[in-house]
Protein backbone atom coordinates (compact mmCIF):
# COMPACT_ATOMS: atom_id res chain seq x y z
CA UNK A 1 0.00 0.00 0.00
CA UNK A 2 1.37 3.17 -0.87
CA UNK A 3 1.83 6.02 1.81
CA UNK A 4 2.30 9.40 1.18
CA UNK A 5 4.20 11.81 3.36
CA UNK A 6 2.77 14.58 5.00
CA UNK A 7 4.12 17.20 3.04
CA UNK A 8 3.54 15.20 -1.26
CA UNK A 9 1.18 16.65 -2.70
CA UNK A 10 -0.91 14.58 -5.15
CA UNK A 11 -3.20 15.80 -7.97
CA UNK A 12 -6.24 13.84 -9.78
CA UNK A 13 -5.80 16.16 -12.67
CA UNK A 14 -2.75 17.12 -14.83
CA UNK A 15 -1.63 20.53 -13.49
CA UNK A 16 -0.33 23.44 -15.37
CA UNK A 17 2.62 25.09 -13.66
CA UNK A 18 3.96 28.23 -15.09
CA UNK A 19 6.58 30.17 -12.81
CA UNK A 20 6.09 33.68 -12.16
CA UNK A 21 9.39 35.15 -12.13
CA UNK A 22 9.93 35.83 -8.51
CA UNK A 23 10.20 32.62 -7.15
CA UNK A 24 6.37 31.74 -7.36
CA UNK A 25 4.47 29.46 -9.46
CA UNK A 26 0.66 29.60 -10.75
CA UNK A 27 -1.01 25.80 -10.60
CA UNK A 28 -3.89 26.05 -13.04
CA UNK A 29 -5.99 22.33 -12.85
CA UNK A 30 -6.04 20.68 -16.34
CA UNK A 31 -8.54 18.21 -17.32
CA UNK A 32 -8.93 15.13 -14.53
CA UNK A 33 -7.36 12.08 -14.85
CA UNK A 34 -9.34 9.10 -15.33
CA UNK A 35 -8.80 7.08 -12.53
CA UNK A 36 -10.74 3.76 -10.39
CA UNK A 37 -13.87 3.16 -9.82
CA UNK A 38 -14.27 4.05 -5.78
CA UNK A 39 -16.80 2.95 -3.32
CA UNK A 40 -17.45 3.89 0.15
CA UNK A 41 -17.18 2.03 3.18
CA UNK A 42 -20.52 0.69 3.27
CA UNK A 43 -21.01 0.47 -0.31
CA UNK A 44 -17.91 -1.86 -0.13
CA UNK A 45 -19.44 -3.99 2.71
CA UNK A 46 -22.75 -3.98 0.90
CA UNK A 47 -20.94 -5.94 -2.18
CA UNK A 48 -18.76 -7.84 -0.32
CA UNK A 49 -21.64 -9.14 2.35
CA UNK A 50 -19.57 -8.08 5.14
CA UNK A 51 -19.11 -5.71 7.93
CA UNK A 52 -17.83 -1.94 7.38
CA UNK A 53 -15.47 -3.31 10.35
CA UNK A 54 -14.49 -5.94 8.27
CA UNK A 55 -13.67 -3.65 5.23
CA UNK A 56 -11.30 -1.72 7.33
CA UNK A 57 -9.32 -4.45 8.36
CA UNK A 58 -9.05 -5.80 4.98
CA UNK A 59 -8.09 -2.61 3.84
CA UNK A 60 -5.13 -2.36 7.12
CA UNK A 61 -3.61 -5.44 6.44
CA UNK A 62 -2.90 -4.67 2.94
CA UNK A 63 -5.63 -7.24 1.02
CA UNK A 64 -7.66 -4.00 -0.71
CA UNK A 65 -6.36 -1.16 -1.45
CA UNK A 66 -8.45 2.58 -0.95
CA UNK A 67 -7.62 5.82 -0.03
CA UNK A 68 -8.19 8.54 2.73
CA UNK A 69 -8.77 11.76 1.17
CA UNK A 70 -9.31 12.59 4.76
CA UNK A 71 -9.28 11.81 7.85
CA UNK A 72 -13.33 10.55 8.02
CA UNK A 73 -13.60 9.39 4.56
CA UNK A 74 -12.24 6.56 2.90
CA UNK A 75 -13.22 4.88 -0.25
CA UNK A 76 -12.34 1.16 -1.65
CA UNK A 77 -11.10 0.75 -5.29
CA UNK A 78 -13.89 -1.78 -6.51
CA UNK A 79 -11.01 -3.55 -8.82
CA UNK A 80 -9.10 -4.03 -5.62
CA UNK A 81 -12.32 -5.57 -3.47
CA UNK A 82 -13.69 -7.54 -7.07
CA UNK A 83 -10.51 -9.40 -6.79
CA UNK A 84 -10.21 -10.32 -3.16
CA UNK A 85 -13.55 -11.73 -3.60
CA UNK A 86 -12.44 -13.93 -6.37
CA UNK A 87 -9.47 -14.90 -4.65
CA UNK A 88 -11.00 -15.20 -1.64
CA UNK A 89 -13.61 -17.85 -3.78
CA UNK A 90 -10.76 -19.45 -4.90
CA UNK A 91 -10.14 -23.58 -2.85
CA UNK A 92 -6.71 -23.10 -3.32
CA UNK A 93 -6.95 -19.80 -0.79
CA UNK A 94 -8.62 -21.46 2.22
CA UNK A 95 -5.39 -24.04 2.99
CA UNK A 96 -6.10 -25.90 6.38
CA UNK A 97 -4.01 -23.14 8.38
CA UNK A 98 -7.19 -20.74 7.60
CA UNK A 99 -9.89 -23.49 8.00
CA UNK A 100 -8.54 -24.54 11.53
CA UNK A 101 -8.78 -20.30 12.47
CA UNK A 102 -12.22 -20.57 10.97
CA UNK A 103 -13.68 -23.26 13.06
CA UNK A 104 -11.21 -21.75 15.95
CA UNK A 105 -13.99 -18.68 15.94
Amino acid sequence: MKKESPNQTTFHFEPTITPRGDGTFNINPGKPIPGRKKLTVCEAAKKANVSEDTILRLRESGLIEGEQPSPRKIFIYEDSLDAHIKRTRDLEFWDSKRQLYLKAI
